[in-house]
Parts: C-alpha cells; structure tokens; sequence
C-alpha cells in the first residue's frame, strides 16, 4: 500500500524500472508513474495518465508500457491492450482484443516487444502495433501464465497441467512439463522460477549451445543453424570473430550431417557457407587426392564419416549422386577464395572424375581452365579411363605437343579409340598453328 495526499491506494501492479515505478490502483481507469529519490528514501508522484478500461496487467521497455485492460464490465467480460508512451504525452497504440475467458498476459520479449495472449495463440508485438514474427499457437494448452527466457516462451494451462515451451525461433511447442497447480511463473534476471502455494521451483535450462548440440545428433540441421545464428548474433556483440567461428563451426557440421543422408544441394551451401576447407570433402571419396598431396583431415571432431564407400554400402546413398555432387561443388568452390592454396587437389579431383563419367565438359574444361595438376597423377586417370583427346590435351598443357600429337595420331590411326575426339582435321588445325616446324614436318 501506499499513501499519497491522504487517499490510501491499492495496487493491483507495480512495475520497478529506471528509478521508477508504475503503479496501477484498483478500481481506476489510469497508472501512475512514481519516481525513487537519489537517497533511495522514498518514492515521489510524478504523473498519472488515464486509461480507457481498468488496467489488469502491464509490462515495460523504455517508454513503451503494455497494458492489458479489462473490459466495460470487468475481467469476465474480455477485453484489449494497448501500448503507451510514458513521454510522449502518453499516446496510445491500440493492438488486439481477447475474448471472455481468455487470460490476459503481457510480457516483455525485447527491445520495444512484447507477448501477448490473444486466446488460441500468443502474439509477438512491438510498440508501434506491427508484428514481425509468427504467433504462437497454443493449441490444446490455453495458457494462464506464460513467461520469455530467450529464445522460448513458457506458458502454463490449467487444462494440461503443464508447463509447454514454445521457441520463438520456429513457433514450434520443443518441450512438456508436468507441473501441477502452478501460481506464478516469470524470469527473474535469466532464471524461470514457477511458485505453487507452499513452494518455489527453479526450471534449469539446458544451456543453448548443447541445445544445438543436441539437435545436430538428432538431425535436426535446419533448427540447430536457426538456434545457432541467434545464439552467435548475441555473442558477436561481445566477440565478433569468435561468434563467426561458433556458427560456421555448427554449418559445417550440418553440412556434413546432410551429406552424409543424401541431401548433397543443402550440403553443398553449408560447405560453402561454412568456408569449409574442401579438401575436407575430396578426402572421403577413394582415390582422388593426388598422389603429391600431403594432406591430412582436421575433421574427425566433426563427423563420423570413414568414407563415402561406406555409406553407399549402407544404402544411405548412390555412388553417382555422390560424385555428381562432387563434381558440381568443386566446380563451385573453384571460383572462390577457398580454393586458394588447394587448386591442385581441387583439379585434379575433378579431372579424375569428369574422365570416369566420360563427361562432355571434360575437355573444356581442360581446354579453358588455368589448371593446377600433378602431371604424373593426372595421365594416370586420363589414360585409365580411356579419354585420350584429353590426354593429349594434357600433354599440350604441359608444353609436350610431340607426346599430344603422338596420342592423335593412333586415334586417327584406329589404334585408340575416344569419341570425344573431333576428328583429323583439329589435328590438320593444330599443326598449321604450330610454331615449331620440324614437329609440323614430323608429322
């Protein structure tokens, strides 16, 4: 209670923020705002402003003040909230009404936002009236309480008898609670404790990166980055580069998680993302890395993967689509800095497959490309699966058009056989642009 010009006020709530409370009094259409001295003696009446229903709960950031108001004839009757302006003349933005027998609630979510019960679901507000997340629904669990301990709402319903949490990052309810007869529920300074009538509970989260951590086991990739991107953009604001590693750390393990079930388009945009070395990925076909590389993988905390072999066995996916994703990735990663410092491996893993599919894009590719290639390695495969133009494509690249035109001249000769071959007249081509005049006169 407090006593203010001899008239005794009773408060229905009091809300302590900045040096300032904001007094509700029963059975008055107003609040009023007192504000704590420098001694910290007592407080001193500085405003009030006027509501068009009774107040039955309120909650504040800044200057923005939610309210929920009873209506015309009391709570029983539904009612609405609104937003004020505790300095701008106490301006109001109207939001939404709630039916009879729904339980008003109001609570703080952000900057400026807050939760409010609109019966079937709860609403994510700012103070402008505008609402950019999705509701939450309540489904079968009408709450009576609900509170925000980032990034969930927790909510209680009479009618379950459970404490429901719902994350705010994809609406989804991620977790029941028994609680029986619950009283109040609210975060205090980043902890949750709910209150029955002789006792107090504190609800101990799991902290959020084993959350994530504990998603990626289950596989649930796309809700492990969402929870992690939130978490690392409030971490980037006390450690930018560690921020940036947590959540390319988490994409590269969904990255490889997805591989490792098929889904190689979204794998291949985590690879990317994560700025994850590719080589990381050649490792795990056979026989790709050439035989001059001196590589060794740094991944074995991020994956349990032996080696794509072993998942086409246990038919969790085909070799072809494995390498034709392969192909696709490398071909992409090529344009990027990642490549930088690994284009041999990156060439020559490519090569190595263009040439066992027999792919048309095999000698252009040869042809146009500025290539890092372990010559020896590179023949091998060339000569292996029979792809003899571009051997001989090979050999040009490597400033040994004698060895180029021997190779033409057993195919014009029938004596090798490759249908990607353009026929006698690129041969008669080459040679008639050829600076060197005794190997024109040779051949």
């Amino acid at each position: 209670k407090m006593d203010r010009r001899n008239k005794r006020i009773l408060i229905i709530h009091l809300f302590f923020f900045q040096q300032q409370v904001i007094v509700a009094p029963q059975k008055k259409k107003q609040v009023q705002v007192f504000a704590l001295l420098g001694d910290n003696s007592k407080f001193v009446f500085t405003k009030e402003f006027s509501l068009p229903d009774y107040p039955m709960l309120m909650a504040r950031d800044g200057d923005s003040l939610c309210v929920a108001l009873a209506g015309q004839h009391g709570c029983g009757e539904g009612g609405r909230y609104l937003v004020m302006n505790l300095t701008d003349g106490g301006k109001v933005v109207d939001l939404l009404n709630y039916e009879a027998g729904v339980v008003p609630i109001v609570k703080r979510t952000g900057k400026e936002e807050f939760l409010i019960n609109a019966g079937t679901f709860g609403v994510i507000v700012f103070a402008s009236g505008v609402s950019n997340r999705p509701p939450v629904e309540w489904k079968n669990s009408p709450p009576v309480m609900a509170t925000y301990h980032f990034p969930y709402v927790l909510s209680w319903s009479a009618r379950t008898q459970k404490i429901s949490v719902f994350s705010l990052l994809d609406q989804r309810c991620v977790q029941e609670i028994e609680f029986r007869e619950a009283k109040y529920m609210d975060d205090f300074s980043g902890k949750v404790y709910t209150a029955v009538n002789k006792a107090v509970y504190f609800l101990s989260d799991v902290p959020l990166k084993e959350q994530v951590d504990a998603l990626l086991h289950k596989q649930l990739v796309d809700e492990a980055i969402h929870l992690a991107e939130t978490i690392s953009s409030v971490d980037a604001i006390k450690d930018l580069a560690a921020a940036e590693d947590y959540i390319a750390s988490v994409r590269l393990r969904a990255a490889f998680i997805l591989f490792s079930m098929g889904s190689f388009s979204r794998a291949e945009e985590l690879f990317l993302e994560s700025g994850c070395d590719p080589r990381e990925v050649i490792v795990l076909y056979d026989d790709l890395l050439p035989s001059s590389s001196t590589f060794k993988s740094q991944m074995s905390s991020m994956h349990n993967i032996p080696s794509v072999n072993t998942l086409v066995v246990a038919e969790q996916m085909s070799i072809e689509e494995a390498k034709k994703f392969l192909v696709e990735y490398l071909k992409e990663v090529r344009t990027t800095s990642l490549a930088f410092g690994r284009r041999e491996e990156i060439d020559s893993a490519l090569i190595k497959l263009l040439a066992e599919s027999h792919s048309p894009s095999l000698v252009p590719y040869i042809k146009n490309h500025d290539l890092y290639l372990d010559f020896h390695d590179t023949k091998e495969a060339l000569k292996k699966y029979a792809c003899y133009h571009a051997l001989a494509l090979l050999y040009c690249y490597f400033k040994q058009p004698t060895k180029a035109l021997e190779v033409w001249t057993r195919i014009c000769d029938g004596e090798l056989e490759d249908t990607q071959f353009p026929g006698f007249s690129y041969v008669v081509e080459f040679l008639s642009s050829h600076p060197d005049a005794e190997v024109v006169r040779r051949f």
